[in-house]
């Protein structure tokens, strides 16, 4: 994660924070460290409060979705299922969102049946294809 690169998110280096100190605190010296930060509470609820800033002003992108994954994953330890079941809903509606469950080789036009579908070719010569953006079969097991 490059430091203030594209995929870097504050929210997401808190959650990745949160998650792994649960698994340094047999550690004395990392226990001992993190006991100021309340043993992860305050990396959690940083991202939480990250995490909903974001939502709030709708600039979402990758690492969003893998914060909200990872906050999913800490909500089902924590044994708050309703938590964990919002925030990887939100995950999963920002994959749709974003496009990334999309097969950049075949573009549909319309949800409805009887249309065309577009075959993209990744040679074309057309720089603006979706291909040429990302690669969704990359992207979308990475999420």
């Amino acid at each position: 994660m490059d430091l203030l690169g594209p995929y870097h998110s504050h929210a997401l280096l808190s959650a990745i924070l949160a998650h792994s100190a649960r698994w340094c605190r047999s550690d004395s010296n990392i226990r001992d460290a993190l006991a100021p930060y309340e043993n992860r509470t305050v990396f959690f609820n940083q991202a939480k409060t990250l995490l909903h800033e974001i939502f709030r002003d709708g600039h979402y992108n990758i690492p969003t979705i893998q914060a909200s994954l990872l906050l999913s994953v800490q909500c089902c330890g924590r044994g708050d299922w309703t938590s964990a079941w919002m925030y990887s809903g939100i995950a999963f509606r920002l994959v749709e969102d974003l496009g990334i469950n999309i097969d950049g080789r075949t573009l549909y036009l319309g949800r409805f049946p009887g249309r065309q579908a577009i075959h993209v070719n990744s040679t074309s010569t057309n720089a603006t294809t979706v291909e040429s953006m990302f690669d969704p079969r990359k992207t979308h097991p990475e999420c």
